[in-house]
């Protein structure tokens, strides 16, 4: 039977390799929820058309809503032109809160200081949120890449 006696130099390259290895561990799981919370960060911005018109379709490019909206709203409403005058169809599009645009209902009266307007149809979109759901299974993949 051979024993084979460790040197200090050998003994110095296991620990470095080890103490290496260890470091690289803890370092890759802090930088996996770094980047997994900025792949989450940039994916559940929600984006609505904003735009105004006569009759029944109005578009735009769609742009931010600001904090605590989290659904796009249209509204199509009915009212005349002058008090007494000709009714005409009206689009509204725009970011709204789910709990507001709930508020809205059809053949409910919107204030107007001169004339009265007749809600006809209300859409509350909620965003379908695949990209962030693609942006989450990527973070989920990272990390276990990372660790």
């Amino acid at each position: 039977m051979f024993l084979t006696r460790s040197t200090p130099e050998r003994e110095f390259t296991s620990l470095k390799k080890e103490n290496f290895a260890t470091a690289a561990t803890t370092m890759k799981t802090p930088l996996g929820f770094l980047l997994f919370s900025a792949l989450l960060a940039t994916g559940d911005s929600l984006e609505c058309q904003i735009c105004s018109a006569a009759g029944n379709t109005c578009t735009s490019e769609k742009h931010p809503c600001s904090s605590g909206q989290d659904t796009c709203v249209t509204l199509i409403l009915e009212g005349p032109v002058a008090p007494g005058g000709l009714q005409v169809t009206h689009i509204t599009k725009d970011c709204s809160s789910k709990s507001d645009c709930e508020q809205y209902k059809p053949g409910a009266q919107l204030s107007h200081p001169t004339y009265p307007t007749i809600i006809k149809e209300v859409t509350c979109q909620a965003p379908f949120f695949s990209a962030s759901l693609f942006l989450t299974l990527s973070g989920f993949l990272l990390l276990k890449i990372l660790s």
